[in-house]
């Protein structure tokens, strides 16, 4: 049955019953619905709103009750003539004055908010519509609005849209913490409009630009410019002679000295000091004209030449602040802050007598103006006596014992004069008649707080130059004035704005007056009725003008005061247990013990021979060694090349890959040797590229001829051994020593044997590489042939450029060495992309000539090309494609696993151009999941028995997939790899030597180095090789040969090496003569920062000399700054840390490659952040590790610690070996003791904790290892410039709001902004003390401007270790400020900028000549920097870098 239809006043009326009710009009008539009616008030009144709306006002209250803390707000209707509006208040509870809430009043002025309504009820509710929008213009509570306020709403949303910025608060949903925030923010803004109106107005202060308003402040607490300012006194006569030339050429024999003292008033210097200081310049001028007198001013008197080094202006506004008394200074030259509180330089003291005492003294230092020192030390005294007296009395007897101090007249402490009332009456009667001659406005009451006795007054003795002056009398207990006729009165003058100095030389002439230099005075004090208070008065009066224009000499005031101060530093610098003397270094280094030179020695020539023969008669060799040896292509070749080198001492060798050049040429020379009965005079270096190459070929030649070099212990006798850095496996009589280049030229910079006299044939293989080694080592044998007639060299190379070298050494012979009969198949991008199918998903279908003429379309099919195309257009390597070519190898290799010389399945050598590609392509390859795959990596950051690792056997249902970059390139022979895949890309290093950046670009391989690496498919049997590139790229893109190492690398370590070898040559005249020579401007480059390292003298241009600094660097393996590092902490105290931080710079990192983007652990190793460094930080984590095993902790505890941080335990292990090794060579070299030696290795780790040895006593500082890591990487420095400060409001005023770190900007003095590299610790830092890092390396993946710069291993900088150890300092004595030039000349346009008042800076100038002097004479002879003077020197530098200038 079908629904009954329900009609139409049902629909209308939405019932649900059938009785409907009767339709209404609108119905019947058809027309529009009408509105819902208003309805009506009680009163009888239309509402303003419909029925079932709640009113604006409603819902305010109703918002408002629900926000904790606000209080109901108030709605006040406001009539004007245009209509009415209104005000809301809001009101918020203060919790710290629940009296005084928080207010905001709000109301609608804004343009198109503004209200003209007809009533005041109208204006309440739109006015509360008005407050609901700025509270909650984030919701659409427009929807729950009647009509009228809903229009408002919308209409408030548009002036929201069009107000300005600054207007933002209006719309936050808290508005009281909104106007905080704005409050502060115009607060701050208007203390930056006054400071910048304060300066514009003050035409002594320049405008600062934004460089110097990014510039630090340094700053130097008193004590430490005593400290600083006493030690450059102390030392004036033992300064550094090296300013004569500078002297020489800037005297100014003439002094304009009206401009002088016009400048110098302008200053604001008092006219006493400027008649001192320009009769002084005058005289010094004309005195030291000449070079003969500056030179004996030199030597008498070095601090005051330098001065006279400057301009005019410059070297009065010097002399005048190391002689003037800081407290005298003109206010531009005082420094700012000069005192501390005195709560917290009082800080460390304890119990009530202790706060007495530190009241006394702040009282006659801040009073009278003695020196902390001797209140001290008058405080001593008093006690020391046993005195049964009050506070009062001994405070009076301290003040006395002060008055006969500053005259030079010390006296007994003695018992206070029993009461006398007659006394008494006395002293009462003189005030009296002070008043009445004086005037009573001239005696006040002394502040409770200032005075001794109640009964003490001041005398006001006028106003001079703005000063008030003032005789403090103190009448106290303990004097015996009036009491004994010879008994001064206890005086001191003093005054709230006079310096110091100035009040101490008036109460000094006030004492010698009472002394006798006044007779009316003199007799009066005989005659005990006084008399004497009123005569003193008048003297001063009568004087002060005097002293205040025309100050006596400070060191006539000071003279007795001085004598009894004792040094600062034992204040300054805490006694620590490290603190001991260190034991006398060695003087100069340990003279290099010498090679012998090679000679007969027939027993030796028996043995070898003995050993020779049985060993060619074994079994092994006749049936296995032998005939594989003799199987090689270089074999048939042996008679010529023993035929050649007989007759020539050069030979060049080019073997076909294969041939067996590098393992046979060896052993043919030192056969023939044995066999002719001369194996004594046989002694070969062959020398090899790389750390893997010179063991595995090492490995092999020992195997070929009965030895093994996988022994703990190399057996006497054994004939070959390898040398590394870092390891060295070889006998004392080994004849064939495989070696890296590298330390075959350590050996000879070394001068153990300059001429090689120990060596018959040095065997320099894969030249055609061109390494900055390789080229230099031939430099320098090409040399070596004219002074040692027997030495004989031969090169060698698959692919050597034979008329390149043959010139190079004069026309030396040519052989060649024809490869073994192994063929390999190459495939080409064209052919690979074909058998495996490959379709890259970026396929291009579209022809483009410029891409298609880079392969070969005939060789592939239609479906083939796009695919090629985008892979030719893809300047990246396409690792989908790698792994495909992989699995390729893998397919065809299974038909030759375990067959020929395989007893094993067919390895597959795949080449990458670095590090992280190893991983991606190894990521690619591992997701095919191929049958029996083992995926080896191989790289030189690998350790040694990591990499050694490829060359053993893997189980015989494995196969093993080597990815490598070039170091698998050459020589390796791995005897399973028949399959190669080559991308033809390699990373190389370019070098930016004027901007110091390492620029890592990624590139086309040589045809040379790929050559090379399809030579290693066919070593053992027939292979094949798959090239990820096309022929046209082999035969139009890819160079012949690489381009030489020398060419494009640092140059630093070259000639340093050249220096220690040819003292005096001239460097560039000799590396001129290399096979290609450096360019000219990486030459200059390099050096002037040997230069400014400090490691060869800045005059005689390329053949200047090495400094004693530039003697030991080039004695240590190390890069420049690494050594430099080590040298100063041998200096300095310490060795540990920085032993630490160098030896794992020279090796691999020690964090897992699997764990190098762990973020977990990576937060794990940052709990160990050092030192706001990470070079400090990696040490904190290393001398964690060695803790550990010094505990003899167990082993799964060491495990788990690594495991925790992703740290690798051969990385660490290698560390550790390469510390010992350069703790042994340091005290080879002499720079240690081998007494400290021996105790550390009994002591143990101990760093971070300080340590009993003296060698390491500064350890503990961390800005003083930061500081030598400042002076080792200069000027590798980047500037941090922080954010502008900003501010919440809170309740308590406005805080500062911590920065992002991506908010922080970087910025090298070349490179301009660079980026901290992410692995950094300093990653995320938000704030530094300092704004400069010092890095130790910067690098780039890309050319400049198109690649980010990133700094690696940086450590904020001190600003004093910028002032101590960093480049020449430039003082501006006029406006304050320093800077710190990065070249080799200070400049007041230096990039380097610090912020310093002219008086500090004057005093960290001359305290930088004096550090300077010391370094050089520590590392001329260790001993004396062990002296008394300058260990008072380093002490001062200590005290300073210890908190950064401020006392802890």
């Amino acid at each position: 049955m079908a629904p009954r239809k329900k009609n139409a006043a049902i629909k209308s009326s939405g019932a649900r019953s059938s009785l409907a009710a009767p339709l209404p009009d609108w119905v019947k008539g058809g027309g529009a619905k009408p509105p819902p009616p208003t309805g009506t008030n009680r009163a009888g009144t239309a509402q303003l709103f419909p029925p079932r709306y709640k009113t604006p006002l409603n819902i305010l209250y109703e918002r408002i009750q629900k926000m904790p803390g606000w209080l109901k707000p108030e709605v006040e209707p406001i009539h004007r003539k245009d209509g009415y509006t209104c005000a809301v208040t809001l009101r918020k509870e203060n919790k710290q004055e629940k009296s005084n809430p928080f207010t905001v009043r709000m109301e609608p002025k804004e343009p198109g908010a503004r209200l003209t309504c007809e009533s005041s009820l109208h204006a309440k509710h739109w006015g509360a519509t008005y407050a609901l929008f700025r509270l909650f213009n984030h919701l659409g509570l427009h929807r729950v609005l009647p009509p009228g306020p809903r229009e408002y709403w919308l209409q408030l949303e548009e002036v929201k849209a069009q107000s300005m910025e600054h207007d933002n608060w209006k719309w936050a949903a808290d508005p009281f913490d909104a106007i905080m925030k704005r409050d502060a923010e115009r607060e701050a803004r208007e203390k930056e409009r006054a400071a910048r109106e304060a300066a514009k107005n003050d035409p002594s202060k320049r405008p600062m630009s934004k460089v110097w308003q990014r510039a630090m402040e340094v700053r130097m607490a008193p004590e430490l410019r005593e400290l600083v300012e006493s030690t450059i006194r102390a030392r004036m006569s033992d300064v550094s002679n090296t300013l004569t030339e500078e002297l020489s050429s800037n005297n100014h024999a003439q002094v304009d000295s009206a401009a002088l003292e016009r400048e110098l008033t302008a200053l604001g210097v008092r006219p006493g000091y400027v008649r001192r200081i320009v009769s002084w310049l005058q005289d010094a001028r004309s005195t030291y004209a000449s070079s003969a007198a500056m030179q004996q001013l030199q030597q008498a008197h070095p601090l005051l030449a330098s001065i006279l080094a400057l301009p005019d202006k410059e070297a009065a506004v010097e002399y005048l602040v190391l002689y003037t008394p800081e407290q005298d200074l003109p206010p531009k030259l005082r420094p700012t802050a000069a005192s501390e509180s005195f709560v917290t330089s009082a800080a460390s003291g304890g119990g009530s007598e202790s706060l007495v005492d530190r009241w006394t003294v702040d009282k006659f230092t801040r009073c009278a103006g003695f020196p902390r020192e001797n209140v001290e030390r008058a405080i001593r005294d008093v006690r020391a006596a046993g005195l049964h007296a009050s506070q009062t009395e001994k405070e009076g007897a301290v003040l006395d014992l002060l008055l006969h101090a500053l005259m030079g007249e010390p006296v007994p402490v003695h018992a206070p004069p029993a009461y006398d009332e007659a006394v008494a009456q006395k002293r009462s009667d003189e005030r009296m008649m002070l008043a009445a001659c004086l005037g009573d406005e001239a005696l006040r009451p002394v502040p409770e707080r200032d005075a001794i006795d109640k009964s003490d007054f001041d005398v006001d003795l006028g106003t001079y130059g703005g000063d008030q002056v003032y005789l403090r009398v103190s009448m106290h207990p303990a004097s015996s004035y009036l009491v004994q006729g010879t008994a001064w009165p206890s005086v001191y003058v003093t005054s709230p704005s006079l310096p110091t100095f100035l009040r101490l030389a008036l109460t000094r002439h006030a004492l010698r007056c009472l002394r006798g230099d006044r007779e009316d005075m003199r007799e009066a004090l005989d005659m005990c009725e006084g008399g004497v208070l009123f005569l003193l008065c008048e003297e001063l009066k009568d004087r002060l003008p005097t002293y205040v224009h025309d100050p006596p000499p400070l060191d006539e005031v000071m003279e007795s005061l001085v004598l009894q101060a004792p040094r600062t530093v034992a204040r300054v610098t805490r006694p620590t247990p490290s603190s001991a003397p260190r034991r006398a270094l060695s003087s100069g280094s340990a003279a290099p013990r010498k090679a012998r030179k090679l000679a007969r020695d027939e027993r030796l020539d028996a043995s070898l021979s003995e050993a020779h023969t049985a060993w060619r008669a074994s079994l092994k060799y006749t049936e296995s060694v032998g005939c594989v040896r003799e199987s090689l292509p270089a074999y048939a070749a042996r008679s010529t090349i023993l035929e050649t080198l007989q007759k020539h001492r050069v030979v060049l060798i080019a073997g076909e890959t294969g041939c067996g050049k590098t393992t046979q040429v060896p052993q043919f020379l030192l056969d023939d040797a044995i066999e002719r009965g001369c194996g004594s005079l046989c002694s070969l270096v062959v020398t090899q590229p790389r750390r893997v190459s010179a063991m595995g070929v090492a490995a092999r030649v020992a195997a070929e001829r009965g030895e093994s070099l996988d022994v703990s212990q190399v057996p006497d006798a054994a004939q070959v051994g390898y040398a590394i850095r870092g390891e060295r496996r070889a006998s004392k009589q080994c004849r064939l020593l495989f070696t890296t280049t590298g330390v075959l030229l350590r050996r000879l910079a070394t001068g153990t044997d300059p001429d090689l006299q120990s060596v018959s044939h040095v065997i320099v293989d894969e030249v055609h590489e061109r390494s900055t080694d390789s080229d230099f080592l031939l430099l320098l044998l090409r040399d070596i042939l004219a002074r040692n007639p027997s030495l004989h060299i031969v090169l060698m190379s698959a692919t050597i450029q034979a008329e390149t070298f043959t010139s190079y050494f004069d026309g030396a012979p040519y052989l060649h060495i024809p490869g073994r009969t192994f063929p390999v198949q190459e495939h080409y991008l064209e052919d690979i992309v074909h058998l495996s199918s490959y379709r890259s998903p970026m396929s291009l279908s579209k022809e483009d000539e410029r891409i298609d003429k880079l392969f070969d379309a005939s060789r592939l099919s239609e479906a083939d090309v796009p695919t090629v195309r985008a892979l030719c257009a893809s300047q990246r390597t396409d690792y989908d494609l790698l792994s495909q070519a992989v699995a390729l190898a893998a397919q065809r290799a299974e038909k030759v696993d375990f067959t020929g010389s395989l007893t094993s399945r067919a390895a597959i050598l795949v080449f990458c151009p670095g590090v992280g590609e190893i991983r991606q392509a190894m990521d690619a390859i591992d997701a095919l999941h191929l049958d029996g795959a083992v995926l080896l990596p191989l790289h030189a950051n690998l350790a040694a028995h990591e990499q050694r690792r490829e060359f053993q056997r893997v189980q015989n249902p494995e196969r093993k997939i080597i990815v490598a970059t070039n170091e698998a390139e050459t020589t390796i022979t791995i005897p399973e790899v028949c399959f190669v895949v080559d991308t033809g890309r390699v990373r190389e290093a370019q070098y930016d030597a004027q901007a110091g950046v390492s620029r890592l670009l990624e590139q086309w391989a040589s045809r040379a180095a790929c050559k090379q690496r399809a030579g290693r498919a066919g070593r053992t049997m027939p292979g094949e090789c798959f090239r990820l590139y096309t022929r046209y790229v082999e035969a139009h893109v890819q160079k012949p040969q690489s381009v030489p190492e020398i060419q494009r690398t640092p140059l630093e370590g070259v000639m340093l090496q050249v220096k220690a070898i040819q003292p005096h040559g001239d460097i560039k005249a000799f590396l001129q003569k290399a096979i290609d020579p450096p360019p000219l401007e990486a030459l200059d480059a390099a050096h002037r920062h040997l230069v400014i390292t400090g490691a060869v003298h800045r005059d005689g241009g390329f053949a200047a000399t090495l400094t004693p600094l530039g003697r030991h660097l080039a004695q240590l393996p190390l890069e420049v700054r690494q050594a430099k590092l080590l040298v100063l902490s041998c200096l300095f105290g310490c060795v540990e840390p920085v032993l630490h931080m160098v030896s794992l710079l020279s090796c691999r990192s020690i964090v897992a490659g699997s764990a190098q983007r762990d973020a977990d652990k990576a937060k794990a190793r940052a709990a160990y952040l050092w030192g706001q460094s990470d070079l400090l930080s990696d040490a904190h984590i290393f001398a964690t590790w060695l803790a550990m095993r010094a505990e003899r902790r167990p082993m799964k505890d060491v495990r788990a610690f690594c495991e925790s941080l992703g740290l690798s335990m051969p990385a660490l292990q290698d560390v550790d070996m390469t510390r010992m090794t350069l703790l042994r060579q340091l005290d080879e070299v002499g720079l240690l003791d081998c007494d400290y030696v021996a105790a550390y290795r009994r002591q143990g780790p101990m760093w971070p904790r300080a340590s009993s040895l003296g060698m390491d006593a500064h350890s503990h500082h961390v800005n003083v290892v930061r500081a030598l890591l400042v002076a080792s990487l200069w000027p590798s420095l980047a500037r941090v410039d922080q954010p502008t400060a900003k501010y919440n409001a809170s309740t308590s005023g406005a805080v500062l709001k911590e920065a992002h770190a991506k908010e922080l900007h970087y910025i090298d003095e070349q490179e301009g902004r660079v980026f901290l590299h992410p692995s950094s610790m300093l990653f995320h830092a938000t704030k530094f003390k300092s704004n400069y890092v010092a890095v130790f390396a910067k690098s780039a993946s890309g050319v400049a401007g198109q690649a980010r710069t990133y700094l690696r291993d940086a450590t904020e900088a001190p600003l004093y270790a910028l002032l101590l150890f960093g480049g020449p300092l430039y003082v501006d004595h006029e406006v304050g400020g320093m800077t710190i030039s990065t070249g080799t000349e200070a400049s007041p346009d230096a990039w380097v900028r610090v912020r310093a008042n002219t008086r500090i800076g004057v005093l960290c100038r001359q305290l930088r000549q004096l550090l300077d002097r010391v370094l050089a004479d520590g590392v001329q002879d260790p001993h004396a920097l062990l002296s008394a003077p300058n260990q008072v020197v380093v002490e001062a530098m200590i005290a300073l870098l210890a908190h950064d200038g401020l006392t802890g």
